[in-house]
């Protein structure tokens, strides 16, 4: 069984639609009609949102350009057509999927006012039904969709969709990913590019041996792995892996120290990042240090069990809410790696913090082999395909909370590595070329391979404070040059000196 939840004002729910319209699976799929927008009670009402949406239809542009949608300049109720829409379900199941295209169609491609009785009227005549009767059952059943969908724990403002195995995709797939979920191939615990797919609550806990073991019985939906202290997490590489970190806050200055430390680093890329700090008795001066240092929350260890998991989930429930919203402004929409804006801003604030502590940073620089001759030869939609996979590997290998990967421009890539050596970025960036490599990506027009590969320019310094942050850049290009020159498919290193 397939479950979508949906909203007819909403766009991604629009172009989510749109995507299935053809699908094998469409007529299996139990539709689930909810209100995003309920405040909204006027005929075309102007809202609050207007201003996201307009945003949000400039990024569904740019993902899907084969998806005609247009800003209506309007807000509208959905409610009214969406009963209408349960009611032909019910009444003229044949006719329910046109009659489902219709409404999302006349409002996104033709800004018709859905929430108009004559609008409604008009579309339905065409498909030859006459005005519905009002259906109090239709409302009943909305309303329970309602309610489970605000209850779920599911975001309230892009689409839902829930497999048979329970597993959850929140938000706009891409099109090849959509596939694969819908096919089976993605886990319940599994991250696709900008979408979270989710069937439990995975957390991670930094010494806390005495934590609840009720939390972790699978009864209440968390996933817990346990590390004894933060260098243990943070070698593990699983850091993004997980929705929340809980960390031990209590006992000596030393322990208190190094959650201090782990609450910096995962605030340097993610502000809102949940991380709750666990004291072992109602202490307020530390709860107030943790929380002024950056914590979203504390709970008490020995608290009751089910308000601490209620304050959990709401703590990540909200960072989700609003990394999906806010995501738009500094992740690139092709790709779902952080867009030149983002790392410009992050990289000069490394940079100055690697010039005060004196640490060393590193960038690479990552260019696609002759993508020119790839566009040409299989056109740019393959092109952007294959960006996306690419992006996808370099994610793979960036293993630190600090590190950074981001779309430069066009073809180009670059990461942000703060304090790490030449010796070290080299690796990093051997690995990424390697990695590209295995995927053997056709390209029958590349000089250098049968292949897909890409170059990388690696640049390093050891002492930023003596320099200019440009500069290092600058460097990385020439390392990709010398690359390029050297015959493409390789790491070329320089030091900034």
């Amino acid at each position: 069984m397939l479950q979508i939840f949906l909203d007819l004002n909403c766009p991604y729910s629009y172009v989510l639609h749109e995507r299935l319209l053809e699908h094998e699976q469409y007529d299996e799929i139990q539709w689930r009609y909810v209100e995003h927008l309920p405040a909204i009670e006027l005929h075309g009402q102007q809202g609050p949102t207007q201003a996201q949406i307009q945003g949000d239809i400039g990024i569904l542009q740019g993902m899907e350009p084969n998806v005609k949608i247009v800003d209506p300049g309007f807000c509208v109720n959905s409610r009214l057509a969406m009963l209408s829409l349960m009611m032909v379900e019910q009444m003229y199941p044949e006719k329910a999927k046109s009659y489902r295209a219709f409404l999302f169609r006349a409002y996104w491609q033709f800004s018709v006012d859905i929430s108009r009785y004559d609008a409604l009227q008009a579309i339905l005549a065409s498909l030859g039904i006459n005005w519905l009767d009002y259906d109090l059952e239709a409302e009943h059943r909305q309303l329970i969709a309602q309610q489970v969908w605000q209850q779920g724990d599911y975001s309230q403002h892009l689409p839902v969709i829930i497999r048979g195995d329970k597993s959850v995709a929140r938000g706009l797939l891409s099109l090849q990913d959509l596939y694969e979920f819908l096919a089976g191939h993605f886990s319940s615990n599994r991250v696709s590019d900008g979408c979270d797919f989710s069937g439990e609550y995975r957390l991670a806990t930094i010494a806390l041996p005495d934590l609840n073991p009720e939390f972790n019985n699978g009864t209440y939906g968390f996933s817990i792995q346990a590390f004894d202290d933060y260098d243990a997490f943070y070698a593990s590489q699983s850091a993004s892996h997980f929705d929340a970190i809980l960390l031990n806050f209590s006992g000596c200055y030393d322990n208190r120290n190094h959650a201090l430390n782990s609450i910096a680093e995962f605030k340097r890329h993610d502000l809102d990042f949940p991380i709750i700090c666990v004291l072992d008795e109602s202490h307020s001066a530390l709860a107030s240090l943790a929380l002024n240092l950056g914590a979203n929350e504390t709970l008490l260890l020995h608290d009751d069990l089910t308000l601490q998991m209620t304050r959990i989930k709401k703590r990540i429930n909200t960072h989700k809410a609003i990394s999906i919203l806010s995501k738009h402004a500094y992740v690139d929409g092709l790709t779902g790696l952080y867009n030149k804006r983002t790392f410009e801003q992050t990289y000069q604030r490394e940079w100055r913090i690697a010039s005060r502590s004196q640490l060393p940073l590193s960038l690479i620089l990552l260019d696609f082999d002759f993508f020119k001759l790839y566009n040409d030869h299989y056109g740019h939609c393959a092109g952007d395909e294959c960006l996306k996979t690419l992006s996808r590997v370099i994610q793979q290998n960036v293993f630190r909370p600090s590190d950074i990967a981001a779309r430069f421009g066009g073809e180009e890539f670059i990461l942000l590595l703060p304090d790490t050596t030449l010796e070290a970025a080299l690796v990093v960036a051997d690995r990424i070329r390697v990695a590209i490599n295995e995927k053997k990506i056709e390209h029958e027009a590349s000089p250098v391979s049968n292949y897909v590969s890409v170059s990388l320019g690696v640049a390093s310094v050891k002492e930023p404070q003596a320099f200019n942050a440009i500069a290092l850049v600058e460097l990385a290009d020439q390392a990709l040059y010398k690359g390029k020159k050297a015959g493409r498919n390789q790491s070329f290193g320089l030091f900034l000196s």
